[in-house]
């Protein structure tokens, strides 16, 4: 019998190609239109090509092993050990029925330059169709006739087929249908998540400050908008592919067209994050959020207050602030982050809020500093401080914010060891201003954050981020850009130099090793009833990370 987990992870491992020809002639129409999931593999033969060159790039020698198991892997994978009769320049394609009851039919369509020979090929055990130079073929009972329904081209949106065309691993998966195939199942975990977590408000253990039927009832919501986009969700595409520079990942997920999650989408406004530019230059992080920042500052804000076991006065204030957020229109939020070289106070934050009447939002803000900055758990306490226009920048002020977090449950000394290491023994150091419809926000201690960040915003100086976008979407709602080498380098730094820690690393090995900075993109935007999400990882990530992997494995003390 086929397993459906070793065809998918097959077909990823061989995947990695360039682009497709969309000439090639394709056996959709031999699919019916309950199919629940189409995988489609381009040409095998130029993607093992493809998969020697990248690992090979990536460890030097190893993708000549790959090499001499090509004709092994693609055998096993559609059961025709020797590839006797199969066309390796076509696309190859995999159709999988679910069954509630029954393991799942899996049916190959599979291009052959001699169909006969083929079909010898495969042996007993197999029910076998031959269209044009197509052999269709499964395991199971028999092969579901599309004489007797609906071809799959008449499931599949026309975006869909389009995007099926698409990558070197492309997966199509009929949601509608699997939500129907498995809805007692989905229906009963829901059931079962639910009253999990309802019950977790009765069980939960006093916290302090914290209210723990109010965290149920957060997670409560996170399991409830999960189960209604699952339940909207019409369809899902993946698509895979690489070139020699990098891997990309393309996911859509198309909702019913009159659902509560196309709606949602709808209102989420794009960005192109133009703000990224007047972030710091040579960072690890950036990223940025936009769409229907209103619902989301609100439901922050619930969130922060609503865990916590209000009365009185601070009841009040709490609801005051969300009445107040409706005065206010959001726009685009950029952020940037970054691990400075230093044992103490190493996190660094920059950030930029767009959002109008700004010096209102910033009163807004000074207020829920001052009601709710001390807040005490079972294992936490953390104070903040506020000082008022406390610095000034040419025409502008700045406030002072120092956030101080003791653990209280830590026998040991890691965590707060740990939590002084990023954010300084005295505290976060925090300040915030105002310049024109910005709110900007930076985290480390001393005013050179800000008084840069102050700088950036009225020269325009652009830090040429936007180059890391590569290939993203233009607009998104949201995007993230990780050098991910560069910042576990710098922590690495950070963490060789403090007691305890089993590393015996020297800053110079970490810098002799050459780590290029590249970004790692990751991109989320709505269009219509369609929730599109892309990641790029350049292989240069995976080749320095191999590196630093290396070092850190030999350079831990002995015994550990």
């Amino acid at each position: 019998m086929f397993r459906i987990t070793a065809v998918v992870l097959s077909l990823l491992l061989v995947s990695l190609t360039g682009n497709v020809s969309f000439a090639q002639e394709t056996p959709l129409a031999q699919f019916t239109e309950d199919v629940d999931i189409i995988v489609r593999l381009r040409e095998p033969d130029q993607t093992f090509e493809k998969l020697v060159k990248v690992v090979n790039k990536i460890q030097p020698g190893i993708g000549d092993a790959v090499q001499a198991q090509k004709a092994a892997v693609l055998g096993q994978l559609i059961s025709n050990p020797t590839l006797t009769g199969v066309d390796e320049t076509r696309d190859w394609y995999v159709g999988v029925y679910t069954n509630e009851e029954a393991p799942p039919t899996i049916v190959f369509a599979i291009p052959a330059t001699s169909t006969g020979d083929f079909v010898a090929a495969l042996g007993d055990g197999f029910k076998t169709q031959i269209h044009k130079t197509w052999v269709i073929y499964t395991d199971a009972e028999e092969i579901p006739s599309v004489e007797d329904s609906e071809p799959a081209t008449e499931l599949l949106s026309d975006a869909a087929q389009s995007r099926l065309k698409n990558g070197d691993l492309t997966v199509f998966v009929n949601a509608g249908h699997l939500s129907e195939v498995y809805s007692d199942q989905i229906e009963l975990a829901q059931e079962n998540i639910l009253e999990a977590l309802n019950n977790l408000r009765h069980v939960m253990p006093p916290q302090g400050d914290l209210d723990g039927e109010a965290v149920a009832q957060m997670y409560t919501q996170f399991a409830e908008v999960f189960f209604q986009m699952v339940s909207d969700a019409d369809a899902v595409s993946l698509s895979l592919s690489v070139s020699e520079t990098e891997i990309a990942l393309d996911k859509f997920v198309e909702f019913d067209s009159e659902s509560d999650t196309a709606e949602f989408l709808a209102s989420s406004k794009p960005s192109r994050f133009e703000k990224l530019a007047q972030l710091p230059a040579n960072w690890p992080m950036y990223s940025g959020a936009s769409g229907n920042m209103q619902q989301f500052m609100e439901w922050n804000l619930l969130a922060s207050t609503s865990l916590l076991k209000l009365e009185g006065e601070k009841k009040e204030l709490a609801d005051k602030m969300k009445e107040e957020l409706q005065d206010f229109e959001f726009g685009a939020t950029v952020m940037a982050y970054d691990i400075a070289d230093t044992t103490s106070a190493a996190m660094r934050g920059v950030g930029l809020f767009e959002v109008t009447p700004t010096h209102e939002f910033q009163k807004l803000t000074r207020q829920g500093l001052e009601a709710f900055g001390t807040i005490s758990t079972g294992s936490l306490d953390q104070t903040i401080t506020l000082q008022i226009d406390a610095e000034s920048y040419g025409s502008h002020k700045a406030d002072i914010v120092i956030m101080k977090q003791t653990h209280k449950d830590d026998p040991t000394g890691v965590a707060q060891k740990m939590v002084d290491i990023l954010l300084g023994e005295e505290g976060m150091e925090c300040r915030y201003s105002v310049v024109d419809d910005l709110y900007l926000s930076t985290v480390g201690p001393g005013r050179k954050l800000m008084e840069d960040l102050i700088k950036s915003i009225e020269t325009k100086k652009s830090n040429r981020i936007e180059k890391a976008r590569g290939s993203l979407m233009p607009e998104a709602n949201f995007l993230m850009l990780l050098d991910l080498p560069g910042i576990a380098a710098r922590g690495v730094k950070v963490a060789s130099k403090v007691e305890d820690v089993p590393l015996m690393i020297d800053s110079s090995a970490i810098d002799n090793l050459g780590l290029k900075t590249s970004y790692i993109g990751i991109a989320v935007g709505s269009e219509e009833n369609t929730l599109k999400s892309q990641l790029r990882i350049p292989l240069d990530q995976i080749t320095d990370m191999t590196k630093l992997g290396v070092l850190i494995g030999a350079s831990l003390k002995p015994g550990l």
